[in-house]
């Protein structure tokens, strides 16, 4: 082997070996990268998972207290201070039974905080001291969800104000105490994930006698059901490093855990407490970045072949040119020299081509085999060169009549970016294909040679792989939808609860029992008709129709009157009559409903005379603009710009999920071509003047 050769050979080998080094750090990189960033997902949903179990929770202890709260009894004793003739520690256990409340506290307080009855052990005492919230609803009666921290406990509390039988006389406070322990377990069963739930160790002196009776070091924990084996691991690694923790996540390969934590704040706001969340390390799944890897190698491999490629062909190159400066004069044996390297060429399986200013001056026979003909000559009758096939190069356009890409002639575009991967799409006979495309400039600088390489099956695998994708967020789409039936199933709970408790105490008249029942039915309808909706707005074969948008409002404006008087809302409309739109109706009335949920939360947290929800709809410059605007007081500015981004939420986290504003962007903007815009503003009614939010929808008219 000539000292030529053998410099290639050595030039070619280090290359090769950088590749490799450079390519597998990459690699590295790339999959840790991934690697964290799955680890985010997965402490993101552990976390929805927890914020989703706790506000269920508050709802289900919140209507069974609402419905509990309505007794005469709890009026009669109260008035007589006579704490005998209240009977709740049968239905304590009679929930125990029938729901996941298994440990189900009731207490009353009279009107100056003090202790009346309690279910669990001898009422009395002055709560008020120990007690934010309740002080809090002395001063101002009205519903309350909390989470807080007594004596006995960190519990959820569900507070309703008893008043009188004609609401003139505050008389006291009803509670349903439930405990952590439930969640705990729900996790685990839907999840795998144990958890243990901690109270600051500012609250250990005011726990005077502890639920749980467990202390981790001065933190209290709060859930019966904690495993012992966790205990002891808080305890040994430092249970403050946990409950002061400000990452997303913390990876113990020792112990094989995940850990996941989750605040538990006061009534003002600040900490309280803390889930600290455990999953087995192994059991998350990293399959995708067996696939980068995967991937990783592929590319590696096809660069090192290139180089080889690069390699072989300088070396041949230098031969030929030896061997035609020995022969010059012998045809013969330069015409077979000329046959061995065509058919070199003609065995490799990419396409080779040398160029000359566009023009072929040679090709293989898997060239010739693509296209179709026996012969380059036939080829080059029909076509300048294989550029016109060529619909882009790098994903830029190509230009057929110049033969530029960014204004530079193709091939020399290549040759400009060797060192950079190149890809081509080209279509021949109405089908696409895609090949990895590389140029290497001849010596005598007036060729080109041109390889490429089918990849067509491999986008087509990447393309399946993103459908999948696809379907796979869709199914976690149509989960995530589940969320918004939250508020109707509390009500359909809260009625038949409320009916079965009336019935006990003998006050069910036929009225509120049909009331009730239609109440259910109008719900369970909603939750069907929502389904069907969200159902055809992620078909792909969902076809627009022609509709006038009142008849549409009126739909809408059918399916939440109730619930318009239910919450003592003053609706004022401003409807222009045949607007005739094309669009999705169904999508449309949908998102009617999320900015009317979204307006009642806020209006809930206003007095009644100061409800005012005002919608309008009208032409505005050949367009729909269609408002909703309230009164409930605005949206904080600093997190305007994030009400749209999916399980952003504005609401209490125990009420919001921040699905329904980020699906109506999808349905207004990506559905139906139109605009959507929030913002705060202030109105006058009947000469007062309000401020709240407002969403301003932009539709095309037909």
């Amino acid at each position: 082997m000539k000292k030529y050769d053998l410099k290639v050979l050595a030039i070619i080998f280090i290359i090769g070996m950088v590749v490799f080094l450079v390519s597998d750090t990459i690699t590295q990189n790339k999959t840790q990268a991934i690697k964290n960033q799955k680890y985010k997902i997965y402490a993101q949903n552990i976390q929805d998972d927890i914020k989703n179990l706790i506000a269920s929770k508050q709802e289900l202890t919140y209507s069974i207290a609402l419905s509990l709260s309505k007794s005469d009894t709890l009026i009669r004793a109260l008035r007589t201070n006579d704490s005998s003739l209240i009977k709740l520690k049968e239905f304590s256990q009679q929930l125990s039974h029938t729901t996941s409340l298994q440990n189900a506290w009731f207490q009353i307080n009279d009107k100056k905080g003090r202790s009346f009855y309690r279910s669990w052990r001898k009422s009395g005492g002055d709560l008020t001291n120990i007690r934010p919230d309740l002080v809090k609803m002395l001063e101002k009666p009205k519903v309350m969800n909390t989470i807080s921290t007594g004596k006995f406990d960190m519990t959820f509390k569900s507070m309703v104000p008893i008043f009188s039988e004609d609401n003139s006389e505050f008389l006291g406070v009803f509670e349903l105490i439930t405990h952590f322990n439930s969640i705990v377990q729900q996790l685990y069963d839907s999840s795998k994930v144990h958890s243990v739930v901690l109270v600051d160790k500012k609250y250990k002196k005011q726990l005077i006698d502890p639920f749980s009776k467990t202390f981790v070091k001065d933190y209290y924990v709060a859930n019966i059901n904690a495993k012992p084996d966790l205990l002891q691991y808080l305890g040994q690694n430092g249970v403050e490093n946990f409950f002061n923790i400000t990452k997303d996540y913390r990876i113990d390969q020792k112990h094989n855990f995940f850990i996941v934590t989750y605040d538990i704040p006061d009534i003002h706001g600040d900490p309280m407490g803390r889930m600290v969340a455990f999953k087995p390390l192994d059991s998350l799944s990293m399959e995708d970045i067996e696939y980068v890897k995967s991937n990783m190698i592929f590319y590696i491999a096809l660069i090192i072949l290139a180089l080889a490629l690069i390699g072989y062909y300088l070396v041949v190159s230098k031969h030929t040119m030896e061997l035609d400066a020995r022969v010059k004069k012998r045809t013969k044996e330069l015409h077979n020299e000329k046959q061995y390297i065509q058919t070199i060429l003609d065995t490799n399986p990419s396409i080779i081509l040398v160029t000359k200013d566009s023009k072929i001056v040679r090709a293989n026979k898997t060239f010739l085999n693509f296209f179709e003909y026996d012969l380059l000559e036939q080829f080059q009758a029909n076509h300048r060169c294989i550029c016109d096939f060529f619909l882009s190069i790098d994903e830029y356009p190509f230009d057929q009549d110049t033969l530029e890409i960014n204004g530079t002639q193709w091939a020399q575009y290549l040759v400009d970016n060797a060192k950079a991967e190149h890809f081509v799409t080209l279509e021949y006979k109405g089908a696409a294909y895609h090949l990895m495309i590389s140029a290497l400039p001849l010596k005598n600088n007036d060729e080109t040679l041109l390889t490429l390489q089918d990849i067509t099956d491999l986008r087509n695998k990447d393309r399946l792989l993103f459908e999948q994708s696809k379907l796979a967020s869709m199914g976690e789409m149509i989960g995530n939808i589940a969320h918004q039936w939250r508020q109707p199933l509390s009500i359909i709970s809260s009625g038949a609860t409320g009916m079965k408790l009336q019935k006990q105490f003998d006050t069910l008249t036929d009225q509120i029992f049909y009331e009730t029942c239609d109440l259910i039915d109008s719900n369970a309808q909603y939750l069907s008709k929502t389904i069907n909706d969200f159902r055809d707005f992620i078909k792909d074969n969902r076809e627009k129709k022609q509709f006038i948008l009142n008849d549409e409002l009126e739909k809408f404006l059918n399916l939440v009157n109730s619930s318009i008087k239910t919450h003592q809302i003053e609706l004022i409309l401003d409807i222009q009559d045949n607007l005739h739109m094309e669009g999705y109706p169904n999508e449309l009335i949908q998102c009617f409903m999320n900015f009317f949920n979204n307006a009642k939360d806020a209006l809930k947290q206003k007095d009644e005379e100061s409800r005012i929800l005002k919608i309008t709809a009208k032409s505005h410059n050949g367009s729909a603009q269609i408002v909703f605007q309230d009164s409930g007081g605005g949206i904080d500015k600093k997190i305007m710009e994030k009400i749209f981004e999916p399980y952003f939420t504005t609401k209490h986290q125990s009420v919001g999920t921040g699905l329904g504003l980020h699906m109506n962007h999808k349905m207004i903007v990506g559905g139906m071509s139109g605009f959507i815009n929030v913002s705060n503003k202030k109105f006058v009614y009947n000469d007062k003047n309000y401020f709240g939010a407002e969403f301003v929808v932009v539709l095309p008219l037909s």
